[in-house]
């Protein structure tokens, strides 16, 4: 992936559903550190250390499933009932 952004292919790397070992462990070895991280983000979901780490090496947080919905709806938290 970093060939592509030092050849001008693309402009920036992002990855999905890594987690803060991931993260800190590419960031050890990356020349380009990724520009966004896309991850499951919601009210019961906060990953409050992850997005801290990610703010702290400018990685932008992207959030899937913002309302806590998912394929399978029997299964999923109802928020306006959470708390």
């Amino acid at each position: 992936m970093e060939s592509l952004v030092e050849k001008g292919l693309v402009r920036s790397i992002g990855v999905s559903n890594f987690n803060l070992q991931m993260l800190w462990d590419m960031l050890s070895y990356a020349n380009i550190p990724p520009a966004c991280n896309e991850v499951e983000l919601h009210p019961l979901c906060a990953q409050a250390d992850l997005v801290k780490f990610m703010h702290e090496n400018k990685i932008v947080p992207i959030g899937y499933c913002p309302i806590a919905r998912g394929a399978d709806t029997a299964k999923c938290p109802d928020l306006g009932k959470s708390p």
